[in-house]
């Protein structure tokens, strides 16, 4: 039979992380799944960008002498949200948030997508391919961890 988990050994359970090698930014970052709270920050800001949508595209929809004047709004990217909010300190705790989108923008986008693709590998806890292992052992520092990533 397994292991009964009562309230305490959940509410104590250790977050998975995993500490992922990323040359082009000469170091390692840190990420984690969302939390519940940071995965309602998340939806609310998707929200608050959808109401700024729709009330942008209401104005558009107004004569020219009675429009506001409202900032276009532009589409978020999900997977750069998830990473802005992936990564974490050594505190467990984001480091980035909202204002932060546009610099996210601005990075390599193929970065971007490895640090996403192990984060779904970290959510759906799979292990980290062995492939993935050798690529960045041989591009490991001095001190550095000499795989791609690891379960903490």
């Amino acid at each position: 039979m397994a292991n009964l988990l009562g309230r305490e050994a959940i509410l104590t359970s250790k977050v998975p992380t995993r500490e992922v090698e990323i040359p082009e930014w000469d170091g390692v970052a840190l990420i984690r799944s969302p939390s519940t709270l940071t995965r309602m920050k998340i939806v609310e800001g998707f929200n608050e960008r959808d109401a700024a949508e729709e009330a942008y595209k209401a104005d558009q929809a107004k004569p020219v002498e009675e429009r506001e004047g409202l900032p276009a709004v532009t589409v978020l990217d999900t997977s750069v949200v998830s990473v802005m909010f992936a990564i974490i300190d050594e505190n467990l705790q984001p480091i980035f948030g909202w204002d932060d989108y546009d610099k996210f923008l601005e990075l390599s986008y193929p970065t971007i997508q490895y640090i996403y693709k192990q984060m779904i590998q970290l959510e759906a806890r799979l292990p980290v391919p062995v492939e993935e292992q050798k690529k960045s052992s041989g591009t490991a520092r001095k001190g550095a961890s000499s795989s791609a990533s690891r379960s903490r």
